[in-house]
């Protein structure tokens, strides 16, 4: 959609294709339906280059399954919706490709389910038009089906609870209110809707409390299996005896509202793993392995050391090898956090986790798919919770405590009163046990822990062991790289001087120099050729044709060279450029471009801080926090940016 202010102008390429999708299937009302607040444009970071593996059945093996009429159902997450416009215009969709799909999305949680006949469109087809839109599809291999029986013991507690407070009216409102024979019946009703609550809703509750007595240890839900044994067993006892005091409405209230606990819980933590794993556990999981005619889409465990395989371009390379293609690009984003892509030629080693760049690349495997970086991230992400932390070590035992603390106050209060009122005695126990649950030790750590992995996970950073996130606070040194970190990746030309000499020596006009620099991003993802091809566009009127450049090169931290008309050309650093150290030195803080080591034009680059890097340097110091820059740019652009944020020169580094 257009941000507001602008007329025919896109923020983004994704934005322009989603614009096209809507008015080739007539879907204007989107516009109208959408919220004020949400026209102000948003970009996606899809970047998929191949969407048949969508389309393989290995692929598809836990995430589509056959219904009952015969219909493919694709269970999936889909991010990016933000409100009910957001829905519609994704059912709508689904309906003009289709007349017989349909598509039902949870906005809350994020999970989709589309349904399909199993001839017509391909499940490929429905996603890359979801992802056009904007909205980045994910398959969900842990589908609410999982979930369903814990939906049903939460919405049988609540049936039985409902019922059994409605029965239990007369209890509340004295003997008189209704003839014996009525009240025995409501309670026998009670009874036996109490009991479901109790013994098949809350049977997590019992079978854990019957765990922990078997292997004699203590577990959160001992006091409370025990308090709701006896609770009801007291209040059976009564109503066969006609006694006065019954409690069926009180231990189902209870089933209900721990249910309700766990499974608030039960979902935040869901949903916190399932936003950890959700890139790896795509088409990162699969690879296709070059056969004799074919390439065969393979699951990653079963790769084995020395196969070849095939990368598209925007494809995870899920694997440690080594490039068999004469020549490619890749960025190191997922592992490194740098977003600038580098050049790889054959023989190189490429490390699981890259993400290929522009064009499709060859691979040798050089170690088995089980031993795969990919696949230990996953295994840390389901673990995370299995190998326990420090802070949730520390609840369990102080749970443990309190439940040892419980047991022996509910045993002391029900033996002190057995001799005297034996009656009083079961009331108190049963009553000590649930007004003592330590419930909050089951739910508090967790649910902090999750809330704070969440937080991370919108912010880019993945913890891969709780110790991570809780010695978090013992860090007592922060090390910055410096552009696009503190500074905006979009610097500017400063200062720039043409060699006018040299121009005629080499016999180049101006424009032809201008054309070149034009082209500079198509060759290097780097900040610094992006600004100079700005710079040259937005002066280079009379600029011939795109020209067309051969054996482009990137030789990280020193420059980029290229040939053109049997000449080389090279950008970068001064040494890197000229190629020898005479002029090094007078040239120091400067960026070159030169062709066979002479000197077309030098500038320098104005960087401008990010919106909040002073703030965040400056809440870092006030905690105490030593804060330091690594770089690979020249000393005196880096020990700029040093002095502005206040940092001492012994903490700037540069030329890394």
């Amino acid at each position: 959609m257009l941000p507001e202010g602008l007329d025919d102008v896109y923020c983004c390429h994704g934005c322009r294709s989603a614009h096209a999708l809507i008015q080739k299937f007539e879907l204007e009302e989107f516009y109208s339906i959408l919220p004020p607040e949400a026209k102000s444009g948003r970009q996606t970071d899809v970047k998929r280059g191949d969407y048949s593996i969508f389309d393989s059945k290995e692929f598809q093996s836990d995430f589509v399954k056959t219904n009952e009429d015969q219909n493919l159902e694709a269970h999936f997450f889909i991010s990016g919706m933000t409100c009910y416009a957001c829905v519609w215009v994704c059912e709508q969709l689904t309906r003009k490709l289709d007349d017989n799909a349909f598509l039902s999305i949870n906005m809350s949680t994020g999970e989709a389910l589309l349904t399909l006949p199993q001839t017509g469109l391909l499940v490929s087809d429905y996603f890359k038009a979801f992802e056009s839109l904007g909205y980045a599809v994910t398959p969900n291999r842990r589908s609410s089906q999982e979930h369903r029986k814990g939906y049903i013991r939460l919405g049988l507690a609540f049936f039985c609870l409902m019922n059994v407070m409605m029965l239990a009216i007369p209890e509340y409102l004295g003997a008189e209110s209704l003839d014996p024979e009525f009240r025995q019946i409501f309670r026998a009703v009670s009874s036996v809707m109490a009991a479901a609550a109790i013994f098949y809703s809350g049977w997590p509750f019992l079978k854990n409390a019957l765990w922990s007595f078997r292997k004699r240890t203590l577990h959160l839900d001992l006091p409370i299996g025990l308090a709701l044994i006896v609770g009801y067993s007291y209040s059976f006892m009564n109503m066969v005896l006609g006694a006065k005091h019954v409690y069926f409405d009180s231990m189902t209230a209870v089933v209900a509202l721990l249910l309700t606990g766990r499974f608030i819980q039960t979902k935040a933590l869901d949903r916190m793993m399932r936003e950890q794993s959700r890139f790896l556990e795509a088409e990162d999981r699969f690879v296709r392995v070059l056969g004799r005619d074919v390439a065969q889409l393979v699951p990653l465990k079963l790769v084995k050391r020395d196969d070849v395989f095939h990368v598209l371009p925007g494809e995870i390379v899920a694997i440690r090898c080594e490039m068999i293609s004469d020549c490619g690009d890749v960025n190191y984003g997922l592992l490194k956090g740098e977003t600038e892509g580098r050049d790889i030629q054959k023989g190189e080693e490429v490390l699981a986790g890259a993400m290929n760049g522009s064009i499709g690349i060859d691979l040798v495997a050089l170690e088995d798919g089980k031993e795969s970086f990919l696949l230990e991230l996953q295994a840390a992400s389901r673990k995370l919770y299995q190998v326990k932390g420090h802070a949730l070590g520390l609840s369990e035992k102080m749970a443990k405590f309190f439940v040892l603390f419980t047991l022996f106050s509910a045993f002391g209060v029900g033996f002190w009163f057995l001799p005297t009122a034996p009656e009083e005695g079961f009331r108190r126990f049963a009553a000590v046990l649930l007004v003592a649950c330590p419930c909050i030790f089951g739910f508090g750590a967790p649910m902090v822990l999750a809330r704070a992995f969440q937080l991370g996970i919108k912010q880019g950073i993945i913890f891969r062991t709780q110790n991570a996130l809780e010695e978090l606070s013992q860090i007592k040194a922060f090390y910055f790289d410096k552009t696009g970190t503190l500074t905006d990746e979009e610097a500017g030309i400063k200062v720039l001087r043409w060699n006018e000499e040299n121009l005629q020596k080499m016999a180049l006009k101006k424009s032809d120099v201008l054309s070149l620099l034009g082209i500079l991003p198509s060759l290097s993802r780097h900040h610094i050729p992006k600004a100079l091809s700005h710079w040259a566009k937005r002066i280079g009127r009379d600029a011939a044709e795109s020209p067309v450049v051969a054996s482009p090169r990137e030789s990280f931290g020193s420059g980029l060279s290229f040939g053109w008309q049997g000449k080389e050309f090279r950008l970068g650093r001064p040494a890197f450029c000229l190629g020898h150290l005479l002029d090094v030195k007078s040239s120091s803080g400067w960026t070159l471009f030169c062709v066979e080591g002479v000197e077309l034009l030098r500038f320098t680059l104005e960087e401008a801080l990010k919106p909040d890097a002073h703030s965040c340097v400056e809440q870092l110091m006030r905690l105490g926090k030593s804060i330091h820059i690594l770089s690979g740019d020249d000393t005196q652009r880096v020990d700029e940016v040093g002095s502005v944020l206040g940092l001492p020169l012994e903490r700037v580094m540069s030329n890394l």
